[in-house]
């Protein structure tokens, strides 16, 4: 049968349906043990481990970055022609949304207002819904960026373990109360020498198992001859919101930090433009670790990396965070000795010459899978990290994602979740000949079997994300969408 719309207000509902008139929607039934048991065994709450206990408490699920999150598929594995998604619409117009988090499982919180040039990306924010109705409950206005004429990029908010909402923008990190969203604290983070606050933005923060904050700079080119500024990692205690420690690199890094646990240690792996940097923790205290850094791993026509990800021992990571000629490389390094590395290139260049994927990869520790993907070529790899000694592709698929991916569902089952926008080269090179942004196409929510890439499920045409976008999960099988144009939407396979 033809996949069909229905419109229901105050909720809009797209269902693709085999047969029956009737919308899926889920009843109470439907949230048992039985149907969703990895969300449904999560008793929110306040932790010691530096983020909040509950599905999607962080933009990539857990300080590790592995995009593997503690949630549910609710469609069939064995018989995917039967799955079904139901998508809802939740109430308003939120500009430039980039991340959503969870908290207790009526609880959804938004972050958006930053993303880039974009004419409505006018400052930071933080919406409260309800997760049952869609509703919203408080909005908190942080700051009117784009007046002030500072730098715009995605910052992101936080279900930190303490209980409270913590977000960045700009040089600063705010203290949220969840419920109503008063902000309790602020503190301004330092900035390079030789270059203007306006200029410099923390992209992203990470937390340690003590619930420290650490996070790190990034800037645009500043004054005539002042050319790209260095980046401050920094680390922040979240009670008074006071700067503890910081160490200025001597170089710029655009991707985000990641926080690993290597033989009972944490340390925190930076990307920047020509090496990945590790610091120790020591308490509250940052220390360069000169025993371990990866030197000189952008080849020639490759970009800068985009975010580590933490599998096990190893930190992976790949290439081509920014348009590129050659063809993207797979990096998997030893958490004990840098000098351990392992690399592959699973796509070559795609009809248009070039590489690009701002978003960083995802891995699977459990099972030692890595999941990549080219928005350049259009397609989507599985590889597997065999015996510690080589890089195994295991599936490529045509699909094409700017966006950020993950894993849900038990390990001997994952399915792996992810955006395909099939006009989207076209539409860009449109966009490029005619001097604009990007605009003419739409995407889909796509769930594979994360074993075979066999796909499980597919979501109709929706308005297009922003770039670099994640897709996050929440409680009983949902996913939620933040489309480009500022609407929210509830997804959902059944």
């Amino acid at each position: 049968m033809k996949k069909q719309i229905w419109f229901l207000l105050p909720i809009l509902i797209l269902v693709s349906c085999q047969s029956g008139p009737e919308p899926l929607v889920a009843s109470k039934a439907d949230l048992t043990p039985s149907v969703y048991p990895i969300s449904s065994a999560i008793e929110p709450g306040s932790t010691e481990t530096g983020l909040y206990r509950t599905v999607t408490p962080f933009e990539h699920a857990n300080v590790g970055r592995t995009h593997v999150y503690p949630a549910d598929f609710g469609g069939s594995l064995s018989v995917p022609e039967s799955n079904a998604v139901v998508v809802r619409q939740f109430s308003g117009v939120h500009e430039a949304p980039y991340n959503i988090v969870t908290r207790n499982r009526d609880e959804l919180f938004l972050f958006g207002g930053t993303q880039g040039r974009r004419d409505d990306a006018k400052g930071p924010y933080v919406t409260r819904f309800d997760a049952t109705t869609g509703q919203v409950l408080w909005r908190t206005d942080l700051r009117d960026t784009k007046a002030l004429g500072e730098f715009l990029w995605p910052g992101l908010v936080t279900a930190h373990g303490n209980g409270d909402l913590y977000a960045i923008h700009g040089i600063r990190i705010v203290r949220l109360d969840p419920a109503t969203g008063t902000v309790r604290g602020e503190v301004e983070l330092p900035t390079p020498d030789g270059f203007a606050p306006e200029d410099i933005t923390y992209n992203g923060f990470s937390v340690l198992r003590s619930g420290i904050i650490v996070t790190k700079s990034f800037g645009r080119r500043g004054a005539e001859g002042a050319g790209f500024p260095p980046s401050i990692v920094v680390t922040v205690d979240p009670n008074n919101l006071t700067v503890i420690d910081s160490y200025q690199l001597a170089e710029g890094s655009a991707g985000r930090l990641t926080v690993g646990l290597f033989q009972g240690d944490e340390y925190v792996y930076v990307p920047g433009v020509r090496n990945i940097f590790r610091f120790a923790v020591n308490g509250s205290e940052l220390r360069l670790d000169d025993r371990w850094n990866v030197s000189n791993y952008v080849r020639p026509g490759q970009g800068a990396a985009s975010a580590p990800v933490v599998m096990g021992d190893w930190i992976v990571f790949q290439t081509n965070s920014g348009p590129s000629t050659a063809p993207l490389s797979v990096y998997a390094v030893s958490q004990a000795d840098a000098g351990l590395r392992l690399r592959t290139e699973p796509f070559s260049p795609g009809a248009n010459g070039f590489s690009f994927i701002p978003s960083a990869l995802t891995v699977d520790p459990e099972t030692m899978r890595i999941y990549s993907m080219d928005a350049g070529r259009g397609q989507i790899a599985c590889i597997e990290l065999v015996g510690g000694e080589r890089l195994e592709t295991r599936w490529v698929v045509d699909q094409t994602t700017m966006n950020h991916t993950s894993l849900v569902g038990p390990s001997d089952a994952r399915v792996f979740v992810s955006t395909d926008a099939p006009n989207l080269l076209a539409a860009r090179a449109a966009a490029r000949a005619a001097g604009r942004q990007t605009a003419g196409y739409e995407e889909q929510v796509v769930w594979r079997s994360a074993a075979s890439g066999e796909e499980l499920a597919r979501s109709d045409f929706m308005p297009p994300k922003l770039i670099g976008d994640p897709l996050a999960p929440g409680f009983f099988g949902v996913w939620y969408y933040l489309g480009a144009a500022g609407d929210v939407y509830e997804l959902k396979v059944e």
